[in-house]
């Protein structure tokens, strides 16, 4: 009887799960996803590495996607946003797995399943064909991260896919570090796959730099402020933000001018978080390495600020999600019993998951905005609508593709 029950409420997640995100396949292309499709068509794969001119991109395993995308569906944005969709149901199934080998747990790893699937700071990576990047990286990054846990050397090849299909997943031989010091993880084996992979991190990281012109320029570029203090204000905006939705937009002079708030409130949150553990020293240090996996992967956009009031760069926190998703569930089924953890992790993702449907209804504005502009030839070219990029770039070649 309890098992029905329990299946019974994984469907009442699944079903408006399938519904957002089967939405999406009504969406058109936005900004970025011009230039890239229109690449891809023109230019080919090998030309197409680059990303927008050539500039410090590196993802053949991602440009590889659209190449494909190009084959099946030509110019039909469906189905390139059907293959974004499918890549979030691989990283949700992923985060079950690896749920299931830190935890031991089918009912935890369901809950975190579930929980990554609906999470509202996923609209932009989900609904936004260019997104598509940390979706690729982040389901070949927990795949080597479950390889690792199995002691298997085939983390080894899998963690070289994710960081071709974005930078950012450079950092993953540091969170197979980070879970040795789990209970029951460090083993011989273990131990020196981790260092082969921070050797194969290394390796990548100096070709990286020998191929890129100016990677502080395209930091810089790309809106990013290099300081500490910005490095230390984005911590806290992004830790805000993995599981709050956007806050609304009246809220904004209040915390322009009182900016410690939000920090404030997540350290009270934390600090409570960390009483309720008391007594649970086993538990208390598997949330602990979780959360260093979550800085850890934060590193690389730790430059990048997130807004508090829209969507854009939600995607940053893909990857770090992750393992968010997974400390919150650690968490709630340490200081609740099972059956109200379980309760408990299903409201919050019906939570997240109402609020990300009505992020999505921004991105498919965004996305009529684009043709109605492009094919109407208006002058006014708005760079987003609610956060949902418009032509920020890529008006030129939308033109030219909608004229195919």
């Amino acid at each position: 009887m309890r098992t029905d029950k329990q299946n019974i409420l994984y469907l009442f997640l699944l079903i408006p799960a399938l519904l957002i995100f089967a939405e999406t396949l009504s969406f058109g292309f936005m900004s970025d996803d011009f230039v890239l499709v229109q690449r891809v068509r023109t230019e080919g794969f090998f030309s197409s590495w680059g990303g927008q001119e050539g500039g410090g991109f590196f993802r053949p395993v991602t440009v590889l996607s659209y190449v494909f995308d190009n084959l099946l569906w030509g110019t039909r944005a469906c189905g390139y946003h059907l293959t974004n969709v499918l890549w979030h149901l691989v990283c949700s199934v992923l985060v079950f797995i690896l749920g299931l080998e830190l935890f031991r747990s089918r009912d935890q790893a369901i809950s975190a399943g579930f929980l990554f699937l609906l999470l509202a700071c996923h609209t932009e990576s989900v609904s936004w064909v260019s997104g598509r990047t940390d979706l690729i990286a982040t389901a070949f990054s927990i795949a080597s991260v479950v390889f690792f846990l199995r002691s298997s050397s085939l983390c080894l090849p899998v963690f070289l896919v994710a960081v071709l299909a974005k930078e950012s997943a450079v950092v993953t031989p540091a969170v197979w570090l980070l879970l040795l010091l789990k209970p029951s993880a460090a083993g011989r084996r273990t131990s020196l796959l981790a260092i082969a992979g921070i050797a194969l991190a290394g390796g990548y990281l100096i070709f990286r730099i020998s191929y890129a012109t100016d990677i502080f320029g395209d930091i810089q570029a790309a809106g990013a402020g290099i300081s500490p203090l910005s490095a230390l204000e984005n911590t806290f905006r992004y830790s805000f933000r993995v599981f709050i939705p956007p806050l609304h937009g009246s809220l904004r002079p209040f915390l322009e001018r009182f900016r410690f708030i939000p920090p404030l409130f997540l350290l009270g949150l934390f600090a409570l978080a960390l009483y309720s553990l008391r007594g649970k020293d086993l538990h208390r240090k598997t949330i602990t390495v979780l959360l260093g996996s979550f800085f850890v992967s934060l590193l690389p956009v730790i430059f990048m600020s997130v807004s508090l009031f829209d969507s854009r760069s939600e995607r940053f926190l893909y990857l770090p999600g992750v393992f968010a998703v997974l400390a919150i569930v650690q968490w709630s089924f340490t200081v609740f019993s099972r059956r109200n953890a379980i309760v408990f992790l299903a409201a919050f993702s019906l939570f997240q998951g109402t609020f990300l449907y009505m992020s999505n209804r921004n991105w498919k504005t965004a996305g009529a905005l684009c043709e109605s502009i492009v094919l109407q030839g208006r002058d006014d070219r708005p760079e987003s609508y609610n956060g949902a990029y418009v032509f920020r770039n890529g008006y030129e070649e939308a033109v030219l593709l909608f004229s195919d």
